[in-house]
């Protein structure tokens, strides 16, 4: 068995869309959401809790591939993730300047690797 990585790259400040990427509220999905109940008397399960984007990122490519699952976020989004994380799920804090975009946030990650087969 290989082991995979993933970078999450999720330091961005979120402009356009409202606020920083890793924070995005993603829906929970519960089995209730994708399919209606068999039996009328069936209720539903009460909704799950929505997480963050880069989290839901993290828990997919832990379900599907990777061993590990590296969220690069700036600093003062930590805190707010923090609750979230769970074996697997590693966040990072990334110093690197805004104006890099993406490629800053990427370097970051990358000095900060284990070993790996495959990223």
């Amino acid at each position: 068995m290989s082991l995979v990585i993933t970078i999450i790259l999720a330091a961005g400040a979120g402009k356009r869309i409202g606020g920083p990427k890793a924070l995005l509220a993603w829906p929970a999905v519960l089995p209730d959401d994708v399919a209606p109940p068999r039996r009328p008397e069936h209720r539903p399960a009460p909704k799950a809790k929505d997480r963050p984007l880069s989290i839901a990122h993290a828990e997919a490519r832990l379900a599907a591939e990777s061993k590990q699952a590296l969220i690069v976020t700036r600093g003062a989004f930590i805190p707010a993730l923090f609750g979230y994380v769970r074996p697997g799920i590693d966040l990072l804090a990334s110093d690197a300047h805004d104006d890099l975009g993406a490629a800053g946030s990427l370097a970051f990650a990358v000095s900060r690797l284990p070993r790996a087969d495959r990223i």
